[in-house]
C-alpha cells in the first residue's frame, strides 16, 4: 500500500475540489460510447449558457479569453487577466471546466 500524502494548509480544500472536478469531467466525457462535446466559454455567461444547454463541461482557452479582452492570441494578456477570466467561468457554472492555458502570459514578442 502506497502512502498518499494529505494536503495541508489553506489550499487543501481547493486541491481536493480540483481533483474531484478532474475525475468528474473524465467520468462524464467517457461515460458512454457517444462523442462528448465541451462548449467553449470565454466568460461566465457563456459557461452558464453551456450548463443550461446540457453540455457535460466547458472549455476555456487562451485564444477565447484573449480575444474577449481585445488582445491577439500572442501572449499579450497577463497571467492575472487570464486567471481572473477563468475564475469567473468556474464560479458561474457547476460542470467542470477544461482550461487550455499554455500561453506566455504578457510576454509578447515585439513585432515591427
Amino acid at each position: 500500500m502506497q502512502h498518499q500524502p494529505q494536503a495541508v494548509g489553506p489550499t487543501a480544500g481547493r486541491q481536493m475540489r480540483t481533483a474531484v472536478a478532474c475525475r468528474m469531467l473524465r467520468a462524464r466525457a467517457c461515460s458512454n460510447d457517444d462523442v462528448s462535446f465541451l462548449m467553449e466559454a470565454r466568460a461566465g455567461l457563456a459557461a452558464t449558457i453551456a450548463q443550461r444547454s446540457g453540455f457535460k463541461g466547458t472549455r476555456a482557452s487562451g485564444l477565447s479569453i484573449a480575444s474577449s479582452r481585445g488582445y491577439r492570441d500572442a501572449n499579450e494578456a497577463s497571467r492575472t487577466q487570464f486567471l481572473q477570466s477563468v475564475e469567473r467561468i468556474v464560479a458561474s457554472t457547476e460542470p467542470p471546466v477544461l482550461v487550455d492555458g499554455d500561453g506566455g502570459f504578457g510576454n509578447s514578442p515585439t513585432y515591427f
